[in-house]
């Protein structure tokens, strides 16, 4: 008997301490190379500089990848991963006020730099509350 609720215990303890994993992303087939490349080389830096990725991923769906390596000035060439929040998010703390937002994450053409142009969903990235009235950048 003794055995057996040893057993159940280290069952229950194993799925508790599951570490959650950041959403998956399916990049298109008819995706040009370059923005591939850049989603590719970016997205594990991405995982690792965003801990909320992983933490909120519950109520985080990939939606597509957007494309701005066309742009000009390099300081904006980048590709955008983009995720849709939950209308009622299960982990995402209420104070983020992140329901339902439309969040990009914007990694830069050289993958050095993360950019958010809404401090929301910068919050949702790094886990804690961000207010900021200009876009936010998080090195890679």
């Amino acid at each position: 008997m003794r055995l057996f609720i040893i057993a159940i215990i280290a069952t229950i303890a194993s799925g508790c301490t599951e570490e959650a994993k950041a959403p998956e992303l399916q990049i298109p087939a008819n995706t040009p190379s370059e923005v591939a490349k850049v989603v590719t080389d970016g997205y594990p830096k991405v995982v690792n500089a965003c801990p909320g990725l992983s933490e909120y991923s519950v109520d985080l769906t990939p939606v597509s990848l957007e494309n701005y390596l066309w742009l000009e000035d390099e300081a904006y060439r980048r590709v955008e991963i983009v995720f849709k929040v939950s209308n009622q998010p299960k982990e995402i703390p209420d104070e983020f006020k992140a329901y339902g937002h439309t969040c990009q994450f914007g990694i830069r053409a050289d993958g050095k730099m993360l950019i958010f142009t809404k401090d929301v969903c910068a919050s949702v990235c790094t886990g804690h509350k961000i207010s900021s009235s200009s876009n936010v950048e998080i090195p890679l």
